[in-house]
C-alpha cells in the first residue's frame, strides 16, 4: 500500500541533521589535532590514544580573565587535569600564591611544563610544591587521586573525556569545589554560570553536596534541567 511504502519527512531531516553534526565534530577534531601538531611537534606521538584533551592551548587572556573572576586566595588548591604546559597552574599560583597541580599525560609535556613553572615563578616555586606537575593517566586506576584536595578544578578536554571522569570526580570532590570547563560543557553537569571570553566560553560549575554539581540556575537567561540533555557545544 502506498502507507507502507511512504516514509516520513522528519525522519530523514533527522538522519541530515545528525550526519552533519557528526562531520562537524570530526572537521573540529582534525582541526584541534592540525594546530596540535603543529605547537607539540613530535611530542604527540608519545600521547597515543590516550590523549583526552585537545591539542589547543587556552588563550592568555581567557586564563587571565577567569582567574581573576575566581578570587582565589592562598587558601585554594587549584588540580588542571590536562594540563599542558602549565598555564593555568601559573597564573593561578602567581595571582594568590595558591596551590596547584597539574596532571599531564606526555612526559615530555610535563617536562616543558615543569620549566615554564620554574621561568615563571622560580625555583622556589617547584622546590615548595606550590606548582606540582604530576605524570598520570587520568582514566587509570589512581588517576584522580588527591583530586579531594582541589577547591578549583580546571577541565579542557572534549564532551565524551569529561563524561568519563564524572563517575570519580562527582564522588571525589567535596561540597563547594569550583569546576572550570573550558569550550566544553560536562555532559549531565548543570553550570551555574556561562562566561563568554573571546574565543572561548567557560562553563561554572560547584558541586554543592559530595557526589553531584549544583541544582539547576538560570543562565543567560535560559533555565537548564539536570538531566544531562543540554548540548553546549
Amino acid at each position: 500500500s502506498s502507507s507502507s511504502s511512504s516514509s516520513s519527512p522528519f525522519s530523514s531531516s533527522s538522519s541530515s541533521s545528525s550526519a552533519a553534526a557528526t562531520a562537524a565534530k570530526a572537521r573540529l577534531r582534525r582541526l584541534l589535532l592540525s594546530e596540535g601538531k603543529k605547537r607539540w611537534q613530535g611530542e604527540l606521538s608519545e600521547i597515543g590514544e590516550g590523549a583526552l584533551a585537545p591539542f589547543r592551548v587556552t588563550p592568555r587572556e581567557t586564563i587571565q580573565t577567569v582567574v581573576q573572576g575566581l578570587r582565589l586566595t592562598d587558601d585554594d588548591v587549584l588540580f588542571d587535569l590536562g594540563c599542558g604546559t602549565a598555564d593555568w597552574c601559573i597564573a593561578a599560583s602567581k595571582a594568590s600564591g595558591c596551590r596547584s597541580v597539574g596532571i599531564e599525560l606526555s612526559p615530555a609535556i610535563a617536562k616543558r611544563a615543569r620549566s615554564r613553572v620554574t621561568e615563571e615563578l622560580g625555583g622556589e616555586a617547584a622546590s615548595s610544591s606550590l606548582v606540582r606537575i604530576e605524570v598520570r593517566d587520568l582514566m587509570a586506576p589512581g588517576g584522580l587521586d588527591g583530586v579531594e584536595e582541589a577547591t578549583v578544578v580546571v577541565l579542557y578536554m572534549a564532551r565524551e573525556a569529561s563524561r568519563q571522569l564524572s563517575p570519580g570526580l562527582r564522588s571525589r570532590l567535596k561540597a563547594g569545589t569550583r569546576v572550570i570547563a573550558v569550550l566544553f560543557s560536562i555532559p549531565g553537569w548543570v553550570p551555574v554560570r556561562v562566561e563568554s571570553v573571546k574565543p572561548s566560553r567557560v562553563f561554572h560549575y560547584v558541586v554543592e553536596v559530595p557526589g553531584g554539581a549544583a541544582p539547576p540556575q538560570v543562565v543567560d537567561g535560559a533555565s537548564f534541567a539536570p538531566d544531562g540533555k543540554e548540548d553546549f557545544e
